[in-house]
């Protein structure tokens, strides 16, 4: 799903606007949604309410059901004046109005009748909101734990079970900010946490059995594990450490401490989520959230600045193979153009 067109009548202060998220005449995707988008604007402009309508409005789409030239649901009504239209892959364009739904052409009005009862969307619809409060107390006590101590806290037993929750649902909204609870980051930090849980019992069984005295037999031992035992982090570091390299930092796949260990090459030492910089912090819960997720077909909401440019997004963090053929949408919200 990708964002197409927006026209505000009125929304909270925003009136009259036109927003067109198009290729421009004269390119060679002429017409076809842009992929990244930067909306532009000083403080209290409204580039929030523009990210926050966009959301609301995608929210509707889950569930609603046609009869006919009718579309019901258990909760649709747009919360402003105006239109918005989006684009699918599957199922073509979708206009959304307040008391009517335009889909590729055919026109759907708001009420019941008889009839055989259909959905109005087949398609899996994903979107991400990465809110500027993003970075939570919540957050920081997860990241800044011993993953072992987070495994032995008997209130997240169940939760590697919610993985589905978010990796195979046909419909999910994902709101990250400051009322995000804990348990939505150890869900999504889940595979490293049962990763270093084998590594400690790997690591456990080898000094039992006196190996540690020699260091090939040693070797030998923990090489024949790792053929089965691929640590999770791996592909998040090469594609993070790229980033992180111009900062001075790295992450460190040797170090178990924390869940994702950043090492500081100033200082030769790993810091803890918590000593990070602002910008850093943001960067880290941002970036594991979509590395880690399936983003095709998505749009991606992100109310803050984490790079100087959007045109230096690490968008490689969630470039990889998807069962949809079209990338995310991202839509990120700036004080300054795009250098």
């Amino acid at each position: 799903m990708k964002l197409k067109n927006l026209h505000i009548d009125s929304y909270r202060h925003l009136e009259n606007l036109d927003f067109d998220f198009t290729y421009p005449e004269g390119h060679a995707k002429f017409g076809q949604p842009l992929e990244k988008i930067c909306v532009i604007g000083q403080s209290a402009t409204g580039k929030t309410s523009v990210l926050e309508l966009i959301k609301e409005s995608f929210s509707k789409l889950n569930g609603i059901k046609t009869i006919r030239h009718k579309f019901f649901a258990d909760e649709y009504k747009l919360n402003f004046n105006g239109k918005i239209v989006f684009l699918s892959i599957d199922e073509g364009l979708l206009e959304l109005k307040d008391e009517m739904i335009i889909k590729d052409g055919k026109e759907y009005i708001n009420g019941h009748e008889g009839g055989e009862i259909n959905f109005l969307l087949n398609q899996r619809l994903k979107l991400i909101y990465l809110s500027s409060e993003i970075i939570s107390k919540e957050a920081i006590n997860v990241f800044n734990q011993n993953p072992i101590n987070i495994l032995n806290d008997s209130t997240t037993i169940d939760h590697p079970r919610l993985q589905d929750l978010y990796r195979n649902s046909n419909y999910y909204v994902l709101e990250l900010g400051k009322d995000v609870e804990a348990k939505t980051w150890i869900l999504l930090l889940n595979e490293i946490h049962e990763y270093r849980k084998r590594f400690t019992q790997m690591a456990s069984e080898i000094i039992n059995r006196g190996a540690i005295a020699d260091p090939n037999k040693l070797s030998k031992q923990y090489a024949k594990w790792a053929e089965t035992n691929k640590n999770p982090l791996l592909p998040f570091a090469e594609k993070f450490n790229p980033v992180l390299k111009k900062l001075n930092l790295e992450i460190d796949l040797v170090n178990t401490e924390y869940t994702i260990p950043i090492k500081s090459h100033s200082k030769d030492e790993v810091i803890p989520v918590s000593g990070l910089s602002t910008g850093t912090k943001g960067l880290l819960l941002s970036m594991f959230p979509l590395f880690e997720l399936d983003t095709s077909d998505a749009i991606i909401l992100i109310d803050f600045v984490f790079f100087e440019s959007s045109s230096n997004w690490p968008t490689s963090l969630f470039e990889k193979p998807m069962a949809s053929a079209w990338s995310p949408s991202m839509i990120n919200a700036n004080s300054s153009p795009p250098g």
